[in-house]
Parts: C-alpha cells; sequence; structure tokens
C-alpha cells in the first residue's frame, strides 16, 4: 500500500530532524572525547601519570581502543596505576579486538611472562567488559 503525501512529507520531515541531531551532536562528542583524551597525554607527559590514568581509564571504559591500549600498558609497567597482569592482558585483548595492531603486538610481548591461568582471568574479563555493553 503506497503511503499518503502528507505521511512522507512528516516522515521525510522527521528523518531530516534526525539526521540535523544527530550530525550536530556527533561531531561535539567526538572533539570532546578527543580533548579529553589530549588532557591524558597532557598529564602524562608532565608527570601527572595517575591523572592520565584516570582520563584514560574513563575514555577507556566509553570504548576508547587508543585509551585502551594507553591503559593496558599502564597496567603492564605500574605506570600511574598499580601493576597488573591481568588487566593489562585485558585491556590490550579489548584495544586489539577493536583494530589496534600495536596492542596485538604488546600482547604477544606480555603473554610469555603471564601463566595460563593469568591469561584465561584476562580473556574472561574482557569477554565480561564487551557483553556489558552489548558487544
Amino acid at each position: 500500500m503506497p503511503l499518503s503525501p502528507a505521511y512522507r512529507c512528516r516522515l521525510g520531515a522527521a528523518c531530516l530532524a534526525l539526521l540535523v541531531a544527530v550530525v550536530g551532536v556527533a561531531p561535539t562528542a567526538l572533539r570532546a572525547a578527543e580533548d579529553d583524551f589530549a588532557a591524558g597525554g597532557a598529564a602524562y607527559r608532565s608527570g601527572d601519570k595517575e591523572e592520565a590514568f584516570r582520563i584514560w581509564s574513563a575514555l577507556a571504559e566509553r570504548g576508547d581502543a587508543a585509551a585502551q591500549f594507553n591503559i593496558g600498558r599502564m597496567y603492564a609497567t605500574g605506570d600511574g596505576t598499580a601493576r597488573d597482569m591481568v588487566e593489562a592482558y585485558k585491556w590490550l585483548l579489548i584495544a586489539s579486538r577493536r583494530g589496534r595492531v600495536d596492542a596485538l603486538t604488546a600482547l604477544k610481548r606480555l603473554g610469555p611472562s603471564m601463566d595460563q591461568e593469568q591469561r584465561h582471568e584476562a580473556i574472561r574479563r574482557a569477554d565480561a567488559w564487551r557483553r556489558a555493553r552489548g558487544g
């Protein structure tokens, strides 16, 4: 059954309003995330690694693969946070699954320093993180 001209007009207007809302909001949200990531980098370079970790952790939880890589490395080295190989592996695995090739390289380096139980726990945590976010 064909749509009436009036219904098509209302549908088109609704679609246009949605497009304007998405295009108007998405760049702002993207800029805010980029600003946050840069603030983390500035904190790290200035020596405030705990602040960098705090900023990047929030971004990592929201799905930012670069921040996930950074906190994975920080957990691996104990830089700005307590050293935790399981959390390091978890975040590097999440980042690698989101396309970060450097995270995959870091995982290959980190893996041999962990036992099988630690790697399995890290994988379990990464999978739980993904499921909690509908992924």
